[in-house]
């Protein structure tokens, strides 16, 4: 076995590495399989940078961060947790979904970010949050994410936004230049915001993400491609975060990260990802029903003091998203 002090550095360098949706989920999987020390150490590595590849991904995620899961995981991610990545690739950018029902992946997020805004004490170390998505579009993605909810302790705001090699230059440049586009972000509603990225959007989007999180003024880096105008843009840093962690490991009986093999391709909201022990994973015992019923509002209240019965609701409405989107999946197959 190698030493501990090589283990972290190799662990650390690897999961920092740009790598693939698939080549993440293969170095997650393959992790579990190699002795006690190296799941340990890539456990707590894993824990402060959390990358999210797929809806049911996402869906056991939230299964944490609701206290459905081993009281041990959500102990690490509130020690641990600094960034959050929502890494995705679609084979295709056209043709899109047409509504949210045939895009899960936005509802998803939409949740992950109410939760942790809604639980003061979750996360207490979180600083950033990154969208790395390809073949995607803003508005099949965040139609309801209006950022309104976006946890206060958030410093980092990247969008990350790229196309396949097939993608044809004219729609992608049709895209960035959309300077009306609009998704009613309010100015200076993200003002705790002090790094944004906004690539591969359109001008519109970038200059509205720009104005809520406070103007140039109140930034110490802004990057985005939508326009060019070397006088207003500032350069963008890529944070670097210490990788240094105590070289004693814990000591574990299962990884939180194990994709299941088929993961990416099918997203199966039954996949175990965050590999739950069956005794330890609620399942609120809610029946999920097989309909594209409409989503209503009124299932997402607002407000503080219903927030166990929306985080109950939410739940079951994205199981059940994600059960109709695979059934559209296999038919269409």
């Amino acid at each position: 076995m190698l030493p501990t002090e090589l283990c972290q550095e190799i662990i650390s360098t690897l999961w920092a590495s740009p790598l693939s949706p698939s080549e993440r989920a293969t170095f997650i999987k393959s992790s579990s399989l190699v002795s006690r020390t190296w799941n340990a150490i890539f456990t707590r590595v894993s824990s402060r940078d959390v990358h999210i590849l797929s809806s049911s991904h996402g869906l056991q995620f939230i299964d944490i961060l609701l206290g459905n899961a081993r009281t041990f995981h959500l102990q690490l991610l509130d020690q641990l947790c600094h960034s959050i990545t929502i890494q995705h690739s679609n084979k295709a950018l056209l043709p899109g979904p047409e509504n949210e029902k045939d895009q899960p992946l936005g509802l998803v997020i939409y949740a992950i970010l109410d939760i942790i805004f809604m639980s003061p004490d979750r996360l207490p170390s979180l600083r950033r949050i990154s969208f790395n998505l390809e073949n995607y579009l803003m508005e099949t993605i965040f139609t309801r994410n209006k950022f309104l909810y976006l946890p206060p302790q958030i410093e980092e705001l990247e969008f990350g936004f790229s196309y396949s090699d097939d993608t044809d230059p004219l729609v992608i440049q049709a895209i960035k230049s959309r300077s009306y586009e609009s998704f009613d972000i309010p100015p200076h509603s993200m003002t705790h915001i002090r790094k944004l990225r906004v690539l591969g959007t359109s001008s519109g989007v970038a200059k509205e993400l720009l104005e809520a999180c406070g103007g140039y003024s109140n930034l110490e880096l802004f990057e985005q491609d939508a326009w060019k105008d070397a006088s207003v843009t500032k350069t963008w840093q890529t944070p670097v975060f210490s990788t240094s962690e105590s070289s004693s490991s814990p000591s574990i009986n299962s990884p939180p990260l194990v994709p299941d093999g088929d993961e990416l391709e099918a997203d199966d909201e039954e996949a175990d990802i965050w590999n739950f022990d069956s005794e330890s994973e609620n399942t609120d015992g809610a029946t999920l029903v097989d309909d594209s019923s409409a989503i209503e509002e009124a299932h997402w209240p607002a407000h503080k003091e219903n927030m166990r019965v929306r985080n109950f609701f939410s739940r079951r409405i994205l199981r059940r998203v994600l059960r109709v989107f695979r059934r559209r999946q296999q038919a269409q197959d």
